[in-house]
């Protein structure tokens, strides 16, 4: 029973992530996938509203190269190495 909550929870905040990200509310939405376990997600948000912390902060969670070099590049930008 707790597990199905729990899948049914994460559903619904992945669901509203994406209404946020619809209607324009990208930090909101990077916020809410993170918490949905969308860490792929969350960090390209992130990357794109300029929250560059909190999408570095995901990199041990994150698998793909693309977002990972996209963050480097961010970081690089602001001159974080």
């Amino acid at each position: 029973g707790v597990n199905i909550a729990h899948e049914l929870m994460k559903d619904n905040i992945i669901e509203l992530a994406g209404v946020c990200e619809q209607v324009k509310q990208f930090n909101e939405a990077a916020k809410l996938f993170e918490k949905g376990e969308h860490f792929e997600k969350a960090a390209t948000l992130y990357i794109q509203t300029g929250s560059f912390s909190d999408a570095d902060r995901l990199i041990p969670k994150i698998s793909s190269n693309a977002i990972l070099s996209n963050i480097a590049k961010a970081k690089e930008a602001q001159k974080q190495y």
